[in-house]
């Protein structure tokens, strides 16, 4: 790759992890007056990210996920990072791929590399679900999400599927909760709902009212998702 590549993708990595980060900024984030679901918020849209939201798990257990098409898809055999003037596509030349592991190399550096979660893939297309396992991407999210979580964040389980020319990405198990009369406290990652720095819990008011869940946070920002049916 000749040097004007490898600026373009000193570039594009932090555009990535920015845009995957963006619901971190948010003070967002729950039929039936349980929050367990999944639940979407539409506020993502001028990060590059389509769509995203909070899923709660019945275990106390809580993961993120966003529609991320428009900064990382799959074209055919090729990846295309980034978005506009900044995107970058890397051909197969860059890629190696056995339909069970994914790696992007550029000059020996490790960009991303993915596991399939079940079955082997085709010959054709990428279409699955990976684990990210390390690259310069995976660090950087990492990394971010960690900070935010004051680095009590642990193991950080990220995944991705793609589709045809779409992708998803999923921080699974990222945050603890507990949700009771009305009030809603979080552990690990919790920036969603309000500043914990020190890795302290943060605590929230929370109502349901149909398929619409609204979490207040302690400065009085209020969020409103939709249950995903």
């Amino acid at each position: 790759m000749n040097d004007n590549k490898e600026e373009t993708m000193r570039k594009i990595v932090p555009l990535i992890a920015a845009s995957a980060l963006i619901i971190c900024t948010l003070p967002s984030c729950s039929s039936g007056k349980s929050i367990v679901g999944k639940w979407e918020m539409n506020d993502l849209a001028e990060s590059g990210v389509k769509v995203g939201g909070i899923e709660f798990k019945a275990d106390g257990k809580g993961s993120m996920y966003m529609d991320t098409t428009e900064i990382l898809h799959a074209d055919g055999k090729k990846i295309q990072v980034g978005q506009g003037d900044q995107s970058f596509t890397f051909d197969e030349q860059y890629i190696d791929y056995d339909k069970t592991n994914l790696k992007i190399s550029v000059s020996d550096q490790d960009m991303l590399t993915l596991k399939r979660s079940g079955g082997n893939g085709s010959d054709d297309n990428y279409n699955g679900e990976y684990e990210l396992l390390s690259g310069v991407l995976y660090d950087t999210i990492v990394s971010g999400l960690s900070d935010s979580a004051g680095g009590n964040s642990g193991d950080i389980n990220v995944y991705i599927t793609f589709d045809g020319s779409t992708s998803e990405v999923k921080f699974v198990d990222i945050f603890d909760y507990t949700a009771e009369k009305g009030k809603l406290e979080i552990s690990g990652y919790a920036s969603f709902i309000g500043e914990n720095a020190n890795g302290e819990k943060v605590s929230a008011d929370f109502e349901v009212k149909g398929d619409t869940l609204s979490i207040t946070s302690d400065s009085g920002n209020t969020e409103k998702l939709v249950r995903v049916k």
